[in-house]
């Protein structure tokens, strides 16, 4: 494989995750971050499928709900989480938008993080655990759509800004060609309808989120930073599970 592209990747990874990775002296490129969400689903999706196979699908389900939304917490130092957390409960302060989206604060009220917190986790739990038992499929769906978000998102800026990131123009619609093919080929390796619905309406669902998300970046901050980048990936990931389990 391209060294180049393993450098870059794991460049783009490092955004992400707190164990970095060896990237020499590459940088995040913002057309990768589906191939992060892929390997992600892919890992849970295989976890899963293992697991109903040796122990049960109800035990699958059990073992999804506890570890993978706990590893994948750690693995990312819990940052999606908090930050959604910290942004739901300054807004709920009746604090504007744009410091919310851009930095951390303490709200007022100091029981509503830990609340939004614990609620916001124990929904992942219950989503992990349902597509884990009905349909393991769906984690591929729901990382490589919600990384896809987070790429298109760091590249974009309304007029006058500078984007986080930016995409080359002959690799612009690399990230959409990347997500499509992990949908089709998880459609249609699932051998099954309702994995081909789950994944026509995981993408709908995808690119409804982004033109929202770019609309609200437009309107309240121009251009988006890290902070804001996993409010909204990670927001995408919970509407995208429970997407899954709606199509499960």
């Amino acid at each position: 494989m391209n060294r180049d592209f393993l450098s870059e990747l794991a460049a783009t990874a490092n955004l992400f995750f707190f164990r970095k990775s060896h990237a020499e002296d590459a940088e995040p490129a913002a057309e990768l971050f589906p191939v992060i969400g892929i390997i992600i689903g892919f890992l849970f999706a295989l976890a899963a499928w293992t697991a109903a196979i040796l122990f049960g699908t109800l035990t699958a389900a059990l073992f999804a709900a506890i570890l993978f939304p706990l590893l994948y917490e750690l693995a990312t130092e819990w940052s999606g989480l908090k930050n959604l957390t910290s942004y739901l409960a300054m807004r709920i302060g009746n604090i504007p938008s744009f410091p919310a989206l851009t930095k951390k604060q303490e709200p007022e009220k100091k029981l509503t993080p830990i609340f939004l917190f614990v609620s916001l986790y124990l929904l992942r739990m219950l989503a992990f655990g349902t597509i884990a038992c009905y349909r393991p499929a769906a984690f591929l769906f729901t990382f490589a759509g919600a990384y896809l978000i987070r790429g298109e998102l760091a590249a974009y800026a309304a007029d006058g800004e500078e984007p986080l990131l930016e995409i080359p123009e002959e690799k612009r619609f690399l990230p959409y060609i990347i997500t499509a093919a992990a949908f089709l080929l998880t459609a249609c390796l699932s051998f099954s309808l309702k994995a081909i619905a789950a994944a026509i309406r995981a993408a709908f669902a995808v690119l409804l989120m982004l033109r929202a998300q770019e609309r609200s970046i437009q309107t309240h901050t121009g251009g988006a930073g890290l902070r804001q980048i996993h409010i909204y990936g990670y927001s995408a990931e919970l509407i995208l599970l429970f997407t899954g389990i709606i199509v499960s």
